[in-house]
């Protein structure tokens, strides 16, 4: 009898759990920039502007993310960040994050360019976001996000520096 006695409010906890989802689709996010911002022996970090679009009708409050940037099917960076980040519903916002690689990738990655013709770098940037929400399920299960592109090597190289 004990046993039913506390298992019974775990059952009814557990169902009304179940009610409660968060329904929003995955915000798109964007590369608009990235540049060197400290290169060491051992490990480089990077500045990378992220454009994060809300196509929801409800605001996102973003409190974290943490993300892994692929460069030609390789991991090349990782990262994470706490910088809270509001979105209203059906907006955009800008974050800036740090990336970290290791020297040791940096070389494969170039290598690896040495062997191609065409100079193009495909990414794929991919992370899971946190929400701020008093959404129970929004802060058990963060929303992840992908996102796959192309930036042309000389291009980049042709930039004015500031």
């Amino acid at each position: 009898m004990k046993h039913s006695l506390f298992i019974l409010p775990f059952i009814l906890l557990l169902t009304a759990c179940a009610g409660i989802t968060y329904h929003a689709e995955p915000p798109r996010v964007s590369i608009t920039g990235i540049q060197v911002q400290e290169a060491q022996l051992l490990e480089q970090q990077y500045l990378l502007t992220l454009n994060i679009q809300n196509p929801n009708e409800t605001a996102l409050y973003i409190k974290g993310l943490s993300y892994t940037l692929d460069i030609n099917s390789r991991e090349f960076a990782h990262g994470v960040s706490n910088h809270p980040l509001d979105i209203p519903a059906f907006s955009q916002g800008k974050l800036q994050v740090t990336l970290s690689s290791s020297t040791l990738g940096l070389v494969q990655q170039l290598q690896h360019l040495g062997k191609k013709t065409d100079k193009e770098l495909n990414y794929r940037l991919r992370g899971k976001i946190s929400l701020g929400t008093t959404d129970l399920m929004a802060h058990i299960f963060p929303i992840p996000f992908e996102t796959t592109g192309s930036m042309n090597l000389t291009k980049i190289f042709q930039q004015k520096k500031h």
